[in-house]
């Protein structure tokens, strides 16, 4: 039996939506330049009508990897949504992430993540609420390193000293 676990979480960010949405959707491949657990990341091949890129993979610092595609892009609403394609668990039969930006006001934007997985079997049951925690702390992350980023144009502390671990 299939089990959802859902998720969700939005922040105001202090730049105007064009310019989130520059940095989240139209440079979607370059998350690593401010997401704390991306080491590195480029464009995957496979494409989505009006999307810039089919998708992205992710060489995370943990060691893993995660490929991501889109399955949804509306430039003028300014929402899309992607789904992993790889490198989830086994007990997780799907991922999905909407990202959904909101002007409120000139240079103010409103971010909201929202996180859709479909999990299976015993572990997949068992593993619900603590991926739920484990989710809603990697969202208000994101957030905070991508606000952060827009911002001020650097990459938050967290993000930098991960970047400064990794040369050594």
């Amino acid at each position: 039996m299939q089990k959802i676990v859902s998720i969700e979480r939005s922040t105001v960010i202090n730049v105007p939506v064009e310019r989130l949405w520059e940095v989240s959707a139209d440079e979607f491949e370059h998350i690593d330049r401010w997401d704390g657990n991306v080491k590195s990341s480029y464009p995957s091949v496979n494409s989505v009508v009006n999307a810039p890129v089919g998708g992205r993979v992710c060489n995370l610092y943990s060691g893993g990897k995660t490929v991501e595609r889109f399955i949804e892009f509306d430039n003028s609403k300014h929402t899309f949504t992607y789904e992993i394609a790889e490198g989830l668990p086994g007990f997780v039969i799907s991922a999905r992430n909407i990202w959904m930006h909101e002007a409120v006001a000139d240079n103010k934007t409103k971010l909201t993540m929202r996180v859709v997985m479909r999990v299976k079997g015993i572990l997949g049951t068992i593993m619900r609420c603590p991926m739920k925690w484990q989710m809603g702390k990697v969202l208000d992350n994101a957030q905070e390193e991508l606000k952060h980023y827009t911002e001020t144009g650097q990459p938050h502390p967290r993000k930098r000293k991960k970047m400064s671990k990794s040369l050594k």
